[in-house]
């Protein structure tokens, strides 16, 4: 059940790939793509069937490990692309309320 050991391993699922997720399950199991579609409408009612919520994410809960080499790696990748863009077109997205 990838789902449920995602879900009991802390991983946040977003509706993306949940929806990727289940076209690969279709495709391994030879289902046609005009049989099965992973839309947004099939997104919300599996969340219904399977009493699935949404989860927002912000303060300390969303907060990830700072010390992790990976996203280490990713900000200094980040810093080196945005060098050169003035600091007015740089967003802070963790700041705005945007929520899908």
């Amino acid at each position: 059940d990838w789902l449920g050991a995602s879900r009991v391993a802390g991983l946040t699922i977003s509706p993306c790939m949940l929806k990727h997720r289940a076209r690969a399950i279709a495709d391994a199991q030879n289902i046609p793509e005009d049989d099965f579609v992973s839309s947004n409408g099939w997104y919300h009612r599996f969340r219904k069937r399977w009493d699935i919520g949404a989860t927002f994410l912000y303060g300390e809960g969303g907060e990830v490990d700072k010390d992790d080499p990976v996203l280490l790696e990713k900000i200094c990748q980040l810093e080196t692309l945005i060098e050169n863009y003035n600091y007015d077109n740089i967003y802070n997205m963790d700041e705005t309320g945007l929520f899908y």
